[in-house]
């Protein structure tokens, strides 16, 4: 389930959290523990291409999540890039760092479902994943998935959602409906009526 806590709604701890990271509205964002299975240095990659192919670097990448294993390399590419690891960031800063972001981008290659995304999708923010994403099997037009393994399409979604604005607007309304289907209530009366189901 999604916390109502994550809505397209600013509130008023948004400047606050912006302010304390140093961060301005209209980054790229990307949530999830730094480490191989998570692809973030394909997501460095892409970046990376995007860098280079813009005159003013493109908006910054806010990298948020704790290093695991093999995460050394990546965040020395993530230094050189420019690129900004928050680190481990508190579940009350998470809604603010989403509502901002121009998009979420979410390379993992393996996961069980797929929450951050979703946290995006419920704040309004246009998302960027890995086509295998389990969380797309409700809707796959709710994000621009691509293959995240290669980091050129990478770049490319990454590039067509920054510049496309009728595309981001499908995207955040779509992901707004798919929200929708994941709250709490949803997920507590799904429970409810399959408890019944089983008693009678």
């Amino acid at each position: 389930g999604i916390a109502d806590d994550f809505s397209p709604q600013p509130s008023e701890r948004d400047a606050r959290v912006l302010r304390a990271h140093g961060l301005r509205p209209g980054y790229i964002l990307s949530v999830s523990s730094i480490h191989p299975r998570k692809n973030t240095r394909g997501l460095l990659e892409a970046y990376a291409r995007l860098r280079g192919e813009t005159s003013d670097g493109g908006p910054p990448l806010v990298l948020v999540g704790q290093p695991y294993w093999g995460s050394a390399e990546v965040l020395r590419r993530a230094d050189d890039l420019r690129a900004q690891h928050l680190g481990f960031v508190a579940q009350e800063d998470l809604p603010a760092l989403y509502r901002h972001a121009a998009l979420f981008v979410y390379p993992s290659l393996y996961e069980g479902f797929g929450l951050p995304p979703a946290e995006a999708m419920a704040s309004s923010t246009p998302v960027v994943c890995d086509r295998r994403l389990p969380l797309l099997e409700l809707s796959p037009d709710a994000a621009l998935a691509v293959d995240a393994t290669s980091s050129d399409q990478l770049a490319d979604a990454i590039a067509r959602g920054l510049r496309d604005a009728d595309l981001r607007q499908r995207l955040k309304q779509r992901g707004l409906d798919l929200a929708k289907r994941l709250r709490w209530s949803r997920a507590a009366d799904a429970l409810v009526t399959a408890l019944r189901a089983a008693t009678t």
